[in-house]
């Protein structure tokens, strides 16, 4: 139903700034095109999964919510008969590591290790405010089913799309572990949680799913936040300066070699060969008045 990201939108950008930024500032561009070529990447890995899955279902890629000032980027909002999936897509390079306190750890080599935030937190938020939207569009009698049945209703995924990615998940809490899957096992995973009894457990007909796609599809709004607009000034004040930077001296001339005159008689010097002794077959300039005045001046 939504297909494609604001991130084309980003490379485009991002190209047409190049070659304007002074070295520093397109080194920073250049990381953060990297960065966003391999979400991408991860995204389409997750997208192939999808439309490969052989199921029924509504797929909703980079929606952007706004609601009482709160604000979600939701990776893929997959809808099926029984449920519907927040999808949170990373594509980190380095292994992982989750924690007993479920705190995520990437491993760098070289002993070099950071923490980074929690994708499944990050995740939970966004499912908290499509709740938040749900009870204020909605009446009270909704509302009150609705809040009972969300959480069966509504699942968090977060998908590890890049194929090289370790993940060591042994002491990380059961709840946390299993919201954390790679892309290869991300349509297993959710006929997994789609046969769990609950709420999902009596399937959507396809208009149902098509009706609520809409409505999710309804709420999504233009990104304010502009992540290349910082580079823009930055190319923009490189380009005053270029334009009122003095133009650059020409190199001085190297003063050409000259015969001159005689500094003896007055007489022009002419340039000679010297056919014998130590100096024979080097060049000099003697006076033109040889015999009667020899000065002479060796030029090597």
């Amino acid at each position: 139903m939504k297909e494609g990201s604001s991130a084309q939108g980003e490379l485009a950008a991002i190209e047409s700034l190049r070659g304007s930024l002074p070295a520093k500032a397109q080194a920073e561009l250049d990381a953060y095109e990297r960065s966003v070529r391999a979400g991408v990447a991860g995204e389409d890995r997750i997208l192939y999964e999808l439309k490969n899955s052989h199921m029924d279902m509504v797929v909703l890629q980079d929606l952007f919510l706004e609601h009482n000032g709160l604000t979600a980027q939701i990776d893929f909002m997959v809808l099926t008969r029984q449920r519907y999936f927040a999808i949170e897509c990373k594509n980190l390079y380095g292994n992982i590591q989750v924690d007993a306190q479920g705190n995520f750890i990437r491993y760098l080599g070289g002993g070099r290790r950071e923490g980074i935030y929690s994708p499944i937190t990050q995740n939970r938020r966004h499912l908290e405010l499509i709740r938040a939207i749900r009870r204020d569009n909605h009446g009270v009698a909704f509302n009150l089913l609705a809040d009972r049945t969300f959480d069966d209703q509504f699942r968090s995924l977060v998908v590890l799309a890049n194929p090289k990615t370790v993940l060591n998940d042994r002491y990380a809490p059961e709840d946390v572990k299993a919201q954390i899957i790679r892309a290869d096992q991300l349509i297993a995973t959710i006929k997994t949680i789609n046969d769990q009894p609950g709420v999902g457990h009596s399937k959507m007909s396809l208009s149902d799913m098509r009706k609520a796609g809409e409505g999710m599809l309804s709420l999504n709004a233009e990104n304010p936040v502009d992540y290349v607009e910082k580079f823009r000034k930055i190319a923009e004040e490189h380009a005053k300066e270029q334009v009122a930077a003095p133009p650059a001296a020409a190199p001085a001339a190297q003063p050409q070699a000259k015969p001159g005159v005689c500094p003896y008689c007055g007489s022009p010097l002419v340039l000679r060969t010297a056919k014998r002794g130590a100096r024979a077959g080097k060049k000099f300039y003697g006076c033109s008045s040889y015999p009667h005045c020899r000065y002479i001046r060796n030029i090597d």
